[in-house]
């Protein structure tokens, strides 16, 4: 097994001890025992000079080499031969705290945009596991520079710190905004163009638009697995939600496509409100509609035809989402969310 597959298999099975040992003992190596071209160490080198006692939590400085960088990208992005890197292992895995301290010491926007050799996108597998917390560490880590700024500070902002900085990089009042220069409507929200704001937005709508397996974005992959409250981080960070909940994959299903299939009809309701286009047909011409009624899912019928304005709209989705956040939830239970 490669050095690398090692240290992911140490992600995999959550093995805490050994993986901030090892760390830090990249942090404590003498640069010359490192390889120049970020080639990780064999581990047993690595666990030769671990720390006495060992750290509960590696201690990251305000300046990490480029050398010692090096490796860290290396160790933590490197695939396996089965396709996953520790980063992708700790998100498949929903491990919030590995994830983070990965990323903090590779302090490198490349880790999130990464890909699986079969194209799977680190978002793809956050959405598909549910997990809030990792998906919006990893949105506010791929879009803006004040994330790697404050890691090198030994700073953390709170999850709903990030959202909210987000969501301020991407909207604006409507009515203000109008008639500003530089400025452009997409959907239902104005995007700032150009400046930091121009920047980071552009990174967000990458991040959620990238196309993964199978022409899969994020959405398609919350929708898949049922996962209501990922759904809604993932249209509230949208630029235009209404294209982003009629988007097609490669088979050209759009997510409500999926949501009908699978029989998820709160994400059926989600999509709606949130502008998903319920006439869109499938490639052999079929409605959402129609694959619900040919699947006998009578809760997707009706979540299709219930009037929007009897279901939750988006403002309270977007405040409910904010609270949870807000109380350090969203490791993947829906913790009281409501969307019906």
């Amino acid at each position: 097994m490669s050095h690398a597959g090692s240290f992911s298999a140490l992600v995999a099975c959550g093995d805490t001890d050994r993986i901030n040992a090892i760390i830090s003992a990249v942090l404590t190596l003498d640069e010359g025992q490192l390889p120049a071209n970020g080639t990780p160490p064999s581990l047993t080198t690595l666990t030769q000079h671990l720390p006495t006692p060992p750290l509960s939590t590696p201690i990251l400085p305000p300046i990490i080499s480029e050398r010692r960088l090096s490796v860290f990208r290396t160790l933590f992005s490197t695939s396996t031969p089965k396709g996953a890197s520790a980063l992708a292992q700790g998100v498949l895995a929903g491990r919030f705290a590995l994830v983070r301290l990965m990323l903090e010491a590779g302090r490198d926007c490349s880790l999130v945009s990464a890909r699986t050799p079969s194209g799977h996108s680190l978002l793809e597998f956050a959405a598909s596991a549910g997990s809030v917390s990792i998906a919006t560490l990893l949105l506010y880590a791929g879009s803006t520079t004040d994330y790697w700024s404050a890691a090198r500070e030994g700073e953390r902002r709170s999850l709903v710190a990030c959202w909210r900085k987000m969501r301020q990089s991407l909207l604006v009042d409507n009515r203000s905004a109008a008639n500003e220069p530089g400025r452009v409507r997409s959907g239902s929200n104005v995007i700032p163009m150009g400046g930091s704001r121009g920047r980071e937005a552009a990174a967000l709508a990458s991040l959620l638009d990238a196309r993964g397996y199978r022409g899969k974005r994020p959405v398609h992959a919350a929708v898949a697995n049922n996962q209501p409250l990922l759904l809604v981080l993932l249209c509230s960070l949208a630029a235009d939600p209404a294209r982003s909940t009629s988007i097609r994959d490669d088979e050209g299903l759009t997510p409500l496509h999926k949501a009908a299939l699978k029989g998820f009809g709160d994400c059926v309701r989600i999509l709606r409100v949130f502008g998903a286009d319920v006439s869109a047909v499938t490639e052999a011409g079929a409605t959402a509609a129609r694959l619900a009624e040919e699947k006998a899912f009578p809760d997707v019928s009706r979540a299709l035809v219930e009037p929007l304005d009897q279901l939750t709209q988006p403002g309270e989705l977007i405040e409910q989402l904010e609270a949870i956040l807000s109380a350090g939830g969203g490791g993947g239970a829906a913790g009281g969310f409501n969307w019906q």
